[in-house]
Formats: C-alpha cells, sequence, structure tokens
C-alpha cells in the first residue's frame, strides 16, 4: 500500500524546468530538423508525464475517497506517459546517429522494440478491470497491484537497448555527447530505485527533466550549427541516382567526415534533393541551338533567371 502524503515538490521542480526548456527550444527556433523533432517529442512526453502525476498525487492526497474514475485517469495517463519516455529517448538516439532507418526497415526490429510498450500499454488499458497494475482499497488508497512491478522491468529492458545502441554507435557522436546521452541512464536508473523504494518521494521526472536539461545544452546546439551543400553528378537511373535518401546521406555525412570537414556526430539534420537534368547537354539537337538564341534574341524584356537560366557555358 503507498504511503499517504505524496511529495510534490520534485514533480512540480522537474515542470518549471521542462517549461523553461519549452520556452527556450521554441524561442530558438529548434523545431525544424529531424534531430529537433525527435527532442521536441521527448521533451513534450515528460511534461505531459509530469503533469499527469501532479494531477494523481494531488488526487491522492486531496481526496482520500473522492472521485475513482479522475484518479484511475490521471495515474493511468501518467503511466502511459512516463513507460513511453524511455522508448522515445531511444527513438531520439537513432535519430542523432541517422540510424532509424535501419529499424524502420526490419519488421523484426520494430516489433522486438514495440512490443514490450505495448503489453504495457494493453495492461495499463485494462487495469480499471483487472486492477493488475493499481487500484483503490475500500478507503480510495492507491495500492500497487501484483503486476506493479512489470512496468519497472519493462522501463529496465529500454534502457538496456538504449545503452546497447549508443555503445554500438558510440563512433556517431563527440566524446562530450556520447557521454551526455550514457549519462542519463544511470540518473534514470537511480530515480527508478528511489522511487520503486519510497513511492512518496516523486523524483523520477525530476531526473528525466535534469537529463532533458543535460542534452540541451550538451547534445542541441542550434547557435553552433550550419548548412553545407554538397552536389554529385551522375545519370538518371544509375546506382547513386538509385540510392535512398538515407543511403546517400549517410554516403554524404561519412564523405564530409573523411575529408576533415566535420567531425562524427554534429549532423542535426540533411536534406537530399535530386534535379534532372541539370546542365546543358551537348548532344541531339545542340547543333540547332542558334535557332532557339535567335528567336529568344527577338525579346527585348526577356531575362532568364535561376539554376537553369544561369549557366553561362555558352556565352
Amino acid at each position: 500500500v503507498e504511503i499517504m502524503g505524496k511529495l510534490n515538490y520534485f514533480n512540480y521542480c522537474a515542470l518549471a524546468i521542462l517549461v523553461v526548456l519549452i520556452i527556450a527550444v521554441m524561442a530558438r527556433h529548434m523545431l525544424s530538423g529531424r534531430r529537433n523533432r525527435y527532442f521536441w517529442n521527448l521533451l513534450l512526453v515528460i511534461t505531459c508525464a509530469t503533469i499527469c502525476d501532479i494531477l494523481a498525487v494531488n488526487l491522492d492526497n486531496n481526496d482520500v475517497i473522492g472521485n475513482l474514475a479522475q484518479k484511475y485517469i490521471a495515474h493511468s495517463a501518467y503511466l502511459v506517459m512516463i513507460n513511453l519516455s524511455v522508448p522515445v529517448y531511444v527513438i531520439y538516439l537513432a535519430g542523432l546517429t541517422d540510424t532509424l532507418y535501419k529499424i524502420r526497415d526490419n519488421m523484426w526490429t520494430q516489433l522486438l522494440l514495440a512490443f514490450p510498450y505495448l503489453c504495457d500499454f494493453v495492461l495499463i488499458l485494462t487495469n480499471p478491470y483487472t486492477g493488475k497494475i493499481f487500484y483503490f482499497d475500500k478507503s480510495g488508497q492507491y495500492t500497487r497491484g501484483e503486476l506493479h512491478p512489470l512496468m519497472y522491468i519493462i522501463m529496465a529492458f529500454y534502457i538496456g537497448v538504449g545503452v546497447v545502441y549508443a555503445l554500438r554507435c558510440f563512433r556517431f557522436f563527440t566524446r562530450s555527447q556520447f557521454w551526455a546521452m550514457v549519462t542519463v541512464f544511470p540518473i534514470m536508473i537511480a530515480a527508478l530505485g528511489i522511487q520503486l523504494i519510497y513511492p512518496q518521494l516523486r523524483i523520477e521526472l525530476f531526473a528525466h527533466a535534469v537529463g532533458i536539461l543535460l542534452l540541451l545544452f550538451m547534445v542541441q546546439k542550434p547557435e553552433e550549427t550550419v548548412w553545407i551543400g554538397l552536389e554529385y553528378f551522375c545519370g538518371e537511373g544509375d546506382d547513386f541516382w538509385n540510392m535512398t535518401d538515407e543511403e546517400c546521406i549517410a554516403f554524404a555525412v561519412k564523405e564530409l567526415r573523411k575529408m576533415g570537414v566535420i567531425e562524427k556526430g554534429v549532423c542535426l539534420d540533411a536534406h537530399r534533393e535530386k534535379v534532372k537534368k541539370a546542365y546543358p547537354a551537348y548532344f541531339d539537337t545542340y547543333s540547332e541551338f542558334d535557332k532557339v538564341i535567335k528567336f529568344l534574341d527577338g525579346y527585348d524584356n526577356l531575362f532568364c533567371v535561376g539554376r537553369k537560366g544561369k549557366n553561362r557555358y555558352n556565352n
């Protein structure tokens, strides 16, 4: 049975940190680009979990019997969001390394990663009828069910996946980035252990907020970013042209690293654009090109602009 009088102080501190981070992200225009979008999703999930936990704790502390439906909704929403936060963090890691396509392209990997959380979600969804995760006794007091430890086991599974993924993709990160991301895991584990032993101390989300703060200052650095354009020449239908966007981007990043232009782990976002017939072709009807020039010279107010109109090979 949970101890009455849960402490919401850590949750309020976590919410204050998260609100400041949301304002900072929006003020710094960190909403575009894949890395920024994954970070934004992680920030929103943890913020929602914090709000739900604050509501749940307040309902437990201030309304012992009260409206059980509200309590079930608040506690269930908290569990859904807090259990989602670690898988979203793993997706964030994959997004940082530009290797998320490897997960998308492998159905079995997707199933392996999604199955534990889906089990979690189903258990939470059916909990009002089964009471296996939590229930409220006759006095309206929150009580952990027999399967409640499974929530922690599943979170531990995703933490393990994240650690393994970070270690395997070590070469994609700078040293400071790697240690910042790996440090988040022991913070999560310590908070999980404390909250498991002392459920009245709602410290778990405060630890998440500290981890997000660490990521913002050590990994997300928009003021240190710049766009670099690479141009590759190829023919329509050849091997390079037929590369997927992910393969082409990975190839370009690898070449930039080989040339010493960038370090590992610094590519935040990338876009690939295929341009057909980008340069003049000196074959086919090119021998009659003078006819086109003579015709266009008849228009005094015609100005050729844009990429195709500014090629100056023929004048």
